[in-house]
């Protein structure tokens, strides 16, 4: 949580003490990602290009509980996003 910083105007400067915490991915990873170990050590990132096929093939893998949505308006020609439900027909964002 992020706190903000409040100066009152006759103070003329303030001390604050930040700690945070080590770079541990495999900590990380235990704690945030199902230790899946691979999504942290892996130096590969997929391109925009990547993820939208990616999006896409999962929702060819199951379209009645995924909806791609890439170019339909023109925020989505630059933002894809992906819709995951149980009911695809049932709301649209």
């Amino acid at each position: 949580m992020i706190m903000p910083v409040i100066v009152p105007d006759d103070v003329k400067g303030v001390s604050m003490n930040i700690s945070l915490l080590r770079d541990d991915p495999r900590e990380w990873s235990y704690a945030e990602d199902f230790s899946i170990l691979d999504n942290v050590e892996r130096k590969v990132y997929l391109t925009q290009s990547d993820m939208s096929g990616e999006m896409a093939r999962l929702e060819n893998v199951d379209p009645s509980a995924v909806e791609f949505h890439a170019g339909e308006n023109i925020v989505e020609m630059h933002l894809h996003s992906l819709k995951i439900t149980h009911d695809v027909s049932s709301m649209r964002f």
